[in-house]
């Protein structure tokens, strides 16, 4: 913009005013909002939850190199490779190796999970490992972000959308969900987990795009926009959410 000819005033207000409309489309308003609604909920003293973030781990989808994100499909397709099998196992045993090392007791912990197939067969791989009881929830707000018109198709289309996500946290490009819809579905789990628990564990077994929307959103290193400047999540990764 050239503001040559205004007043240092006026100058400034009109960039603070670009500014902000620049950082409302990467999403930094969204993350304060959310972070907010965390604050409200730590309130009276109450301690904070413990999250861990778990991608599924390789998936047959993975394997043949395809972008698997309609619920039609990946609630029914694309289970767990061999490997994939093997990544879950080493998930478990790396999640159980926390709670025994700071003696934490298994009842303070539960399981959120993607209903897609390879990360509910992840989910059910943890579960057993950790020897819980019916604390395992299956939930349609972490399912995979949807790529649209890539469905199907070669997962090198994933920079396609992602181009666009560097500069536009809400747009919809190809047909594909928003960096901002995956951000408020994903951030429900958190919050309604606040609002029901203390000191507790969650574990949420879900996807690499929506787990880094949702890490760079609550974490708010980076807008929203730029969750790929976060660091990449690999499968069956356990890492703990800093918030």
């Amino acid at each position: 913009m050239n503001i040559a000819g205004f007043s240092p005033f006026l100058a400034l207000l009109l960039w603070s005013r670009v500014r902000a409309r620049a950082q409302k489309r990467l999403g930094v308003e969204l993350a304060r909002k959310c972070s907010k609604q965390l604050e409200e909920c730590r309130k009276d003293g109450k301690t904070a939850n413990t999250y861990f973030l778990v991608r599924h781990g390789e998936s047959e989808a993975n394997v043949v190199g395809i972008i698997s994100s309609d619920p039609k499909i990946g609630t029914k397709k694309h289970g767990l490779s061999e490997k994939g099998k093997e990544q879950a196992a080493a998930a478990g045993q790396q999640l159980n190796s926390f709670l025994v090392e700071n003696s934490i007791p298994e009842s303070r912990v539960f399981i959120h999970s993607s209903d897609f197939t390879r990360a509910r067969e992840t989910a059910e791989t943890i579960h057993s490992s950790l020897r819980l009881e019916n604390q395992l929830y299956f939930c349609e707000h972490i399912r995979e972000r949807f790529f649209g018109e890539f469905e199907g198709k070669s997962n090198k289309h994933y920079d396609d959308v992602w181009n666009f996500d560097k500069c536009d946290a809400f747009h919809n490009e190809f047909d594909s969900e928003s960096v901002a819809e995956v951000a408020q579905r994903a951030f429900k789990v958190v919050l309604d987990f606040e609002k029901q628990h203390s000191d507790d564990i969650c574990v949420i077994v879900a996807h690499g795009d929506l787990l880094q929307i949702l890490r760079t959103t609550l974490e708010m290193e980076f807008p929203p926009a730029h969750h790929r400047s976060s660091p990449h999540l690999t499968t069956a990764s356990v890492t703990r959410l800093n918030i």
